[in-house]
């Protein structure tokens, strides 16, 4: 059966955030029953987390203050990655954004984002350095292609810079991620795998991946010192002390090819303004599904829906402060689905 309101008890279930299509709005609903205060349950982000969680931008604010962020990637063909990241990073609020690209790809990154500066990859050693010693935060990844490990490692080591490591980034290092944490260790990171992505980093299936979405990532944010976020429905961003916040927001609109390359750049702006990875991690997962929300609108389907649609939506996005919700409701979720 497919509803079109969901009652939930006490507290939101898993089953209901995994299966979306079948549950249509959801509402929690506040029966007296107070849940176990326990650390090990995942929390669910909303509005209100985010508001509260994201740092306002003085008066006196300059480019400086709103943070630096470097983006490598834009091998010869996937420019498109990088510029998308810079274009949802600057929609978050970050002051300046570089990306480093192929030699190949310049030219076409100035074009499409002229806000932002650029440089090309390969660079040597301390041309590296130099770069990143002006980044408050790296993206590591979008569109990085065969030479990955390499670039990664260069940008990485000698230095604890923030970093977000996805897509190429990630895959580099399948079934190593011993060596990926020892380039991590000291520093403040986020993983942005999709489940076929850590399923490579592991060596297990995306299938069994899934299965275990809500515990999976634990191990490897162990292992690695890095907050995990596992893109999904739902999102779940794990931290290495096991601390789990889970997004629910979003829809089929973030299903196409530069989704992930948007979250990496909302999930970089934040991190390199927030101190704490989990929780820049998990608003940049809500802000970023909140986005395709608001870009779908009152239409009924999200066919049609662009990533420059969400872009444009993500710049709303800062201001939401939550909705009231009616007495005895704890928590509300909108319908994802499309309905037939």
């Amino acid at each position: 059966m497919r509803a079109d309101l969901t009652l939930a008890f006490a507290t939101m279930k898993r089953g209901l955030l995994v299966s979306r299509d079948y549950a249509g709005y959801i509402e929690v609903l506040d029966i007296g029953v107070l849940p176990p205060r326990d650390a090990r349950l995942p929390s669910l982000v909303d509005a209100r987390y985010v508001a509260a969680t994201v740092p306002a931008l003085d008066a006196a604010a300059h480019k400086g203050t709103r943070r630096k962020l470097l983006v490598v990637g834009g091998a010869l063909g996937m420019a498109g990655a990088t510029v998308l990241s810079g274009r949802a990073a600057s929609r978050s609020g970050v002051g300046m954004v570089k990306l480093v690209v192929d030699r190949d790809s310049v030219t076409a990154v100035q074009a499409a984002l002229p806000e932002a500066t650029a440089a090309e990859w390969p660079v040597d050693g301390p041309a590296a350095a130099a770069l990143v010693g002006w980044a408050d935060a790296i993206v590591l990844g979008p569109g990085l292609g065969g030479d990955a490990r390499e670039i990664v490692e260069r940008f990485l080591r000698g230095n604890t810079v923030p970093v977000v490591l996805d897509a190429d980034a990630l895959t580099a290092f399948a079934g190593d991620v011993g060596a990926l944490g020892a380039l991590l260790a000291g520093r403040r990171a986020v993983l942005t795998p999709h489940p076929a992505e850590f399923a490579r980093l592991v060596g297990d299936l995306p299938s069994e991946v899934l299965v275990r979405r809500f515990e999976a990532g634990a191990p490897v944010a162990a292992a690695t010192g890095a907050v995990v976020l596992l893109k999904g429905t739902p999102t779940v961003c794990t931290a290495p002390n096991g601390t789990r916040l889970v997004s629910a927001s979003g829809n089929a609109a973030l299903a196409t090819a530069g989704s992930g390359d948007l979250l990496s750049g909302i999930v970089g702006t934040l991190l390199a303004q927030i101190d704490d990875p989990l929780a820049a991690a998990a608003c940049a997962a809500w802000a970023h599904g909140r986005a395709a929300e608001r870009a779908r609108g009152a239409r009924r389907t999200v066919r049609g829906v662009t990533l420059n649609d969400i872009t444009r939506a993500l710049g709303a996005v800062w201001e939401e402060r939550g909705v009231e919700l009616d007495e005895g409701v704890l928590a509300a979720l909108p319908a994802a689905g499309d309905r037939r």
